[in-house]
């Protein structure tokens, strides 16, 4: 099995990196359980497993579709984990789920490193749009790959 390679300068990563941790942009409410969804089937590879997480996504956004708006804007709303937690605890299991239980488009992955990059503008770090984007796509999907698939199955082959 081939792992995702991280393009990004190491310094600059590990930059954003922090950031993204900070901002709580990797939670569960933002980027569903990526674990979870990866265990969900067996894929044949890492191109499989990247076209499965945003198919989940754009699932989640027709099952959102049919909700009054407010509700939907909440489920939608990268930074409430951040600036409110209390109300997510406050909605039903049925409706977190939708968060959790499902992956993200490629456009929404996109919407959160515009909210990274934001703000690592705000705090004059030195990052482009495109080195947020590949962050955020590399911290979801990539690195869920190399730490759930390859590293277990490479742990299965030195056990046997």
């Amino acid at each position: 099995m081939e792992m995702f390679k991280n393009i990004l300068d190491r310094k600059r990563f590990k930059t954003i990196n922090s950031l993204w941790s900070e901002l709580m942009l990797g939670d569960p409410w933002s980027v569903g359980c990526v674990e979870f969804l990866i265990d969900s089937k067996l894929f044949a590879g890492k191109d499989e497993w990247e076209e499965f997480y945003y198919d989940s996504g754009e699932e989640r956004n027709h099952r959102i579709a049919d909700l009054v708006p407010v509700l939907s804007h909440k489920l939608n709303d990268d930074m409430l984990v951040f600036n409110n937690r209390n109300e997510i605890m406050l909605m039903s299991k049925d409706i977190v789920n939708l968060n959790y239980n499902f992956g993200r488009t490629h456009d929404q992955l996109t919407q959160k490193a515009v909210i990274l990059f934001q703000v690592a503008v705000n705090r004059s770090l030195d990052i482009t749009i495109q080195e947020s984007i590949e962050a955020v796509r590399f911290n979801t999907i990539c690195k869920t790959w190399n730490e759930v698939i390859i590293r277990e199955r490479n742990t299965i082959s030195y056990l046997i």
